[in-house]
């Protein structure tokens, strides 16, 4: 019996664990917010996750620094190329081999994309307010 039962919650859960791309939603909410979902489960759109990291890692004073660098350099869009320097993705990454992830909507890979920007800014810059004040001046980060 107990065997049946750890059967069926393991079944369970790998159904849920299941990876369909065909059930992965962005759409937007009646206040005309971004919302990504898989399934039942809210995934955090490429914003939200910039958001969360920035606080996770630099805190909430950097918050405003690191949204103004995002919407300068890619405007959240994780596909985004520029097509004069080839710096991709969220970051803006250049040379776009620097970036080791897919140019896609899909969470792995904007939530790989984000990660990568953070460490960027941390270890050249040490904080996205000091990345956003060389942005202000160079045009650039």
């Amino acid at each position: 019996m107990k065997l049946a039962f750890y059967g069926l919650v393991t079944l369970a859960l790998a159904f849920l664990l299941v990876d369909n791309r065909e059930d992965l939603y962005i759409g937007r909410s009646n206040d005309q917010t971004q919302y990504i979902t898989r399934g039942r489960f809210k995934i955090p759109t490429p914003r939200e996750f910039v958001a969360q990291e920035t606080t996770r890692v630099f805190g909430k004073e950097h918050l405003t620094a690191m949204d103004n660098l995002v919407i300068k350099e890619s405007n959240y869009d994780p596909t985004i190329k520029n097509k004069i320097s080839g710096a991709a993705g969220i970051p803006q990454a250049y040379p776009r081999e620097k970036l080791p992830c897919k140019l896609s909507w899909e969470w792995n890979d904007y939530r790989c994309q984000v990660n990568w920007m953070i460490n960027y800014i941390k270890n050249r810059y040490g904080n996205p307010v000091n990345a956003w004040n060389y942005h202000l001046v160079n045009n650039s980060y």
